[in-house]
């Protein structure tokens, strides 16, 4: 039994595969098809570069305003009453008396992101 050899691409090749899918608009299965190559092959890369150089596509992300205000070190004595384990390694802890305008941005944040 014959093997074909499959074509290995070096990750200079692999992030300009993903770039030019970046840039076509086109679905993923559809740029495959188009390119003639595996969908895994560029979901691997895609998953790769990720991890590796934060490579991902467009998104719309907003940040939301941070206004230093400088002051005396502050120690905080209470503990937080719940934690929300968003995945990920994200965690958002909330103590009682949080204010529900900061939590809800802060949740809309971390949704955005995946």
């Amino acid at each position: 039994m014959f093997l074909s050899k499959r074509k290995k691409r070096t990750v200079s090749e692999g992030k300009a595969l993903v770039e030019e899918f970046l840039r076509s608009g086109l679905k993923s299965v559809h740029f495959c098809r188009e390119k003639k190559i595996c969908f895994h092959v560029l979901q691997y890369w895609r998953c790769k570069l990720e991890n590796e150089t934060h490579l991902s596509k467009p998104s719309s992300t907003s940040f939301l305003p941070v206004q230093l205000i400088p002051s005396t070190p502050l120690v905080v004595q209470a503990q937080s009453n719940i934690k929300v384990h968003l995945g990920r390694g994200l965690i958002v802890e909330i103590c009682s008396g949080f204010d529900k305008g900061t939590l809800k941005g802060v949740l809309e944040v971390c949704q955005s992101c995946g």
